[in-house]
């Protein structure tokens, strides 16, 4: 059964996500992502339902969710702090969540010891790449 959900930014825009009550949680992120804060970005969406965090691995019924309701958005920016702790991930071969990889898509720098473990890892260069140093390695 598909249902559609109304997304309210802080400023006020409005749009209409479609979703299904086997939907979890991490699925309408990333249609709220597409929107808000495209790979690349440096912005991190942060979706509510009222006053409550979603839920990134619990399907949305369970979280109440249903037609007509109203989700709110909050967007932070993404900091080179955040940045830096996903490369330190990336570098030590941990697995990244999908958070982790919308922080990743906004990475400007990276050297050649983190790209070659993305490689490793089957992750592509980040959207929002912008210098790579090549090092002893090249």
């Amino acid at each position: 059964e598909t249902f559609c959900v109304t997304v309210s930014s802080i400023g006020g825009d409005l749009f209409e996500v479609a979703c299904t009550r086997d939907m979890v949680g991490k699925e309408l992120w990333r249609q709220v992502a597409a929107e808000y804060a495209p790979p690349g970005s440096r912005k991190m969406p942060r979706v509510l339902i009222g006053h409550k965090a979603m839920e990134n691995d619990v399907n949305l019924a369970k979280q109440g969710l249903k037609g007509g309701d109203v989700l709110n958005i909050i967007v932070e920016e993404i900091t080179e702090g955040m940045c830096r702790d996903v490369a330190e991930k990336v570098k030590q071969g941990h697995e990244l969540t999908f958070e982790d990889l919308h922080v990743w898509h906004s990475i400007r720098t990276l050297t050649d010891g983190i790209v070659i473990q993305a490689f490793k890892q089957n992750l592509s260069l980040p959207a929002g790449l912008q210098s790579l140093t090549l090092g002893r390695l090249f």
